[in-house]
Parts: structure tokens; sequence; C-alpha cells
């Protein structure tokens, strides 16, 4: 939760369970909540109803301390826009109102709160792939760890290169060849925080890491396939690289 970035305007936190597996977030909420006040950071209010994340009685906590809040929609798609109803709604148990300040966003998944987002380019006509897109799904599947504990990509030795790894980010990847430098000029603030500091780390919460470093994750994490339909904006594209090409995309969290 980058609070303390300079880069960030806004926060999220799940306090409920996300998609009713996973423990909701252990963490000393009056701290949090005097950081954004501190720092001028907004809380996100999700609304997605698979994706819960403040609760009113939290919202309430939070707005004791001084702190200003978004809607996010949390749309993974345009048909989920409407979900911003369902974060009005809990703006209103949470007793927000106009003239505590505050925005709503129809920002998509993970713009926030920095997720690993990528879109990759290819040469591929989708008519070459027609034919092979099962074969294809299905050894990415094989290959990509995925899901709560399923495998990894990296080992770390131990809790301390899982600290490094905390601390410097993107790069320590790169010097482990898990990477290349033009990744971490595609990274935001090159992928690391200034001022990390792993003493804000559960012991719990690094032994989960430990096995589950370069995994897809799990959540609302993916990685799809696509195709280029059309483009609507020609220079844009040009600079992305974009065709109407076959591409891929995956989300694999902060």
């Amino acid at each position: 939760m980058p609070v303390r970035t300079p880069t960030s305007t806004s926060s999220a936190i799940c306090d409920r369970t996300a998609h009713r597996q996973t423990a909701p977030v252990d963490a000393d909420l009056d701290t949090v909540f005097e950081a954004c006040t501190r720092t001028g950071t907004a809380l996100e209010i999700g609304s997605s109803p698979d994706r819960l994340g403040l609760s009113a009685e939290h919202i309430r906590q939070a707005r004791r301390h001084g702190v200003r809040f978004s809607i996010d929609s949390d749309a993974h798609a345009i048909r989920h826009l409407p979900y911003l109803r369902y974060g009005v709604g809990t703006a209103q148990r949470g007793r927000l109102t106009p003239g505590d300040g505050g925005v709503v966003s129809p920002g998509g998944v993970g713009f926030d709160i920095s997720c690993g987002v990528r879109l990759l380019a290819s040469d591929l006509d989708r008519d070459e792939l027609a034919s092979l897109i099962g074969q294809v799904m299905d050894t990415l599947a094989a290959v990509i760890p995925h899901g709560v504990s399923h495998g990894r990509l990296w080992q770390p030795g131990d809790r301390a290169e899982m600290e490094k790894i905390l601390l410097t980010g993107a790069r320590y990847a790169v010097e482990r060849g898990h990477g290349v430098e033009r990744d971490l000029e595609r990274c935001e603030d090159n992928g690391a925080v200034a001022d990390a500091d792993t003493a804000h780390v559960s012991a719990r919460a690094i032994d989960c890491g430990l096995h589950q470093v370069g995994s897809l994750g799990s959540g609302n994490h993916f990685l799809e396939v696509q195709a280029v339909e059309e483009i609507f904006d020609p220079p844009t594209a040009q600079q992305f690289g974009l065709r109407r090409r076959v591409t891929a995309s995956d989300q694999t969290g902060t």
C-alpha cells in the first residue's frame, strides 16, 4: 500500500475477505489513517462486489482522522463501470458526504496501487494462432506458476534475500537475471520505493512470499492472449508497436 510513495495519490486497503478466499489485511489502521492524512493520500473505496475493500466501519474510523477518499469502480471491463453505485453506497454507510471531499473515479484495476500490468505486442497474425490457441493456453497454464502457494519461478535463498527483493524491488530481479534493464524503464519509480522499510512487513507475509516470487498470483491476477481488433488512435498505437496482431496482457499484482 504506497501511502508514502511520492507519486501516489490514492491507496487501497483490503480489510474484508477478497474473493472470499484470502484473509483480511492485519494492519494497524489508525497508523495507516494518520499516514494518509499526513501525506494527503486518499483511501480507495472499492466498488466491485467480488473484491470487498474498505468497510463502512473503517471509513468512519478514517474520517475521524481527516482522511480523504476516492470511490473507484475497480472495473475489469466496461460492463463493470456501473459497480460504482456499490462504492457510493458503502461511502454513504460510512457517513461520508460531498463536504468531506474526495473523488469518484472510473479507473480500472490496479491503477492506484502500482499493479504490475503489462501489454506485450507480437508479429503474429490472429489467423495463424486460431488453430493452436487451445494448445498455447494449455502450455501457458502448465509452465506459469499461478494460484496461492502453487509454485514460483524464483526461490529466494532465505529471509535476508527476500528482504533484498522488498527493499530494491525490480532492480534486484534484473541483477539476478530475471529481467533486463529496459524493464526498469517501464516500471513506476524504476520498480522500487525509495523509503521501503521491511520492519513493517510481518514474518508471516515474508514466509508466504518466499514461496511465491515470480508467480502470476491469484485473485484478480490474469494472463490473457488477445488480439487487436481495431485501432482508434494510429499515432499512439505506433508508439506502442500495436497493429492488428496478437498481443498478451498480464496483471501480476503490486
